[in-house]
């Protein structure tokens, strides 16, 4: 259920760098913390950093269905009304 992150702790890493808020200089220093206690495992994580949380976020929103602007043209008292619709 984590697809496209490469683990569960993956996953739950990006969630709580998202629900946290966390910007760049917040999320290297976490990373930073959790390289230094991995200690003997570290492949808990495979995010080491911004950058890779960013692409690990762009692998997960291409999976999403993209939306699609359609124009809905209407005719109203003998004129037409156009609406954009998504």
């Amino acid at each position: 259920p984590w697809h496209p992150f490469a683990s569960e702790n993956d996953f739950d890493l990006a969630e709580h760098i998202l629900h946290t808020c966390l910007n760049g200089e917040g999320q290297d220093g976490l990373f930073k913390v959790l390289k230094t206690q991995a200690g003997d495992h570290p492949s808990a994580f495979t995010i080491n950093s911004a950058g890779d949380l960013k692409e690990a976020w762009s692998k997960a929103e291409n999976l999403l269905t993209k939306f699609k602007k359609e124009t809905l043209a209407l005719e109203y008292r003998e004129e037409t009304w156009k609406y954009d619709v998504y």
